[in-house]
């Protein structure tokens, strides 16, 4: 994907926008911008913003409409999610990601609105859905996103259902089979994953034809070759998978957050992803050394186990991207293999980016596509 031209905030707005500091590693604007002001079109690289005083700010993006529009579809999703299946809990599946963070909070807010119960509130008779958190805890990620998770959940007073797959670890089932790479990935998704989430719909389906409905914050920007296109609205058995926010942007979810003034996670902002799941199938070359830089003590355990494998075993490779691993698996497995993974749709993501690289501006930069901001008030 080749960078998006776009207009200069401070050339197209200097009314508005003024340079505080400008060098070779950041650029420092300061905003200022009057009630029912308007600025044209334009865009920004990677930033943070940090609000001085209060302001509603409507965002105007390229495809010409407002979040607020974009919200009001994600919304029509969860109706019709709701409308069609009548489930009896509704799930945010929280990984701890800026996606699954925006979603999380729309879908908790969405659910309160409509006078849904939490599932840790007394029961009732009155047929509608009881609302919690989801969190699948696979054993093998950094530490510090668990503990974004509980903690977001603690200050939003969101009930949280934390998770771990049942049986064997992970560490358990390397050193039976070695670190899976890409194609052993539908197999480690059940182990995982699937198991977890399993323990969840036993235990809050109660009667037999009851539906559970997980929401994530997968997007259609998100959509791969290896995990497929993704839907608004998927059934699988009980399971009802709803994607409200399939429709909206990654520039829409920072602004989302912002607008909010959501607590962002420290691990997406340093290594760019969740880093609530490091089985290492889509793990990229050089991702085991960025970790290493910010988390190192999640680098030693994994390091840890790369040394235990080959030493215990015949297998030779390393977790990551050149690792292999899917043979043992899918024997063991019997060939029982996910088809079908709505909770890992962006690591696949993050592979195809990195092997479609060469559409990167030269010097590594990333430009957003162009907004139209104006203060509501």
């Amino acid at each position: 994907m080749r960078p998006v031209l776009v207009k200069d905030p401070v050339q197209v707005a200097p009314e508005v926008y003024s340079v505080l500091l400008d060098n070779d590693k950041c650029r420092v604007l300061k905003i200022r911008i009057r009630p029912g002001q308007r600025t044209p079109m334009h865009g920004h690289p990677d930033y943070l913003a940090y609000a001085i005083s209060y302001g509603r700010i409507q965002f105007t993006l390229p495809d010409e409409r407002t979040i607020d529009e974009k919200l009001l579809e994600s919304a029509e999703i969860m109706d019709r999610a709701i409308k069609r299946y009548n489930p009896s809990h509704i799930f945010a599946m929280f990984s701890g990601g800026h996606d699954s963070l925006s979603m999380t909070y729309f879908a908790t807010e969405y659910c309160q609105k409509r006078g849904f119960k939490k599932i840790t509130d007394p029961p009732t008779t009155d047929g509608l859905p009881r609302w919690g958190v989801s969190h699948i805890n696979t054993g093998i990620g950094i530490e510090a996103t668990r503990e974004f998770v509980r903690t977001t959940c603690k200050k939003y007073d969101w009930p949280l259902v934390e998770r771990k797959p049942p049986g064997r670890t992970y560490e358990q089932w390397i050193r039976e089979n070695g670190f899976p790479g890409p194609s052993a990935h539908r197999y480690v998704y059940i182990i995982l994953k699937e198991r977890a989430l399993r323990t969840v719909i036993r235990d809050f389906k109660t009667a037999r034809f009851d539906k559970i409905m997980l929401v994530t914050g997968v997007r259609e920007q998100e959509s791969t070759r290896r995990m497929g296109n993704v839907e608004e609205i998927s059934k699988e058995g009980a399971k009802i998978w709803v994607a409200p926010f399939v429709h909206i942007s990654k520039l829409d979810i920072n602004r989302y957050l912002a607008a909010h003034n959501v607590t962002r996670s420290e691990v997406v902002d340093s290594i760019h992803m969740s880093g609530e799941c490091l089985c290492g199938a889509f793990a990229k070359k050089g991702e085991l050394e960025e970790i290493a830089m910010w988390y190192p003590e999640t680098a030693k355990y994994i390091q840890m186990l790369e040394q235990t494998v080959r030493k215990e075993t015949s297998y030779d490779w390393g977790w990551g991207w050149a690792a292999r691993g899917a043979a043992n698996l899918a024997r063991k497995m019997k060939g029982k293999r996910a088809n079908f993974m709505p909770m890992c749709v962006g690591c696949a993501k993050k592979v195809e980016d990195s092997e479609n690289a060469e559409g990167v501006a030269q010097d590594g930069s990333c430009q957003l596509p162009g907004t139209e901001n104006s203060l509501l008030d």
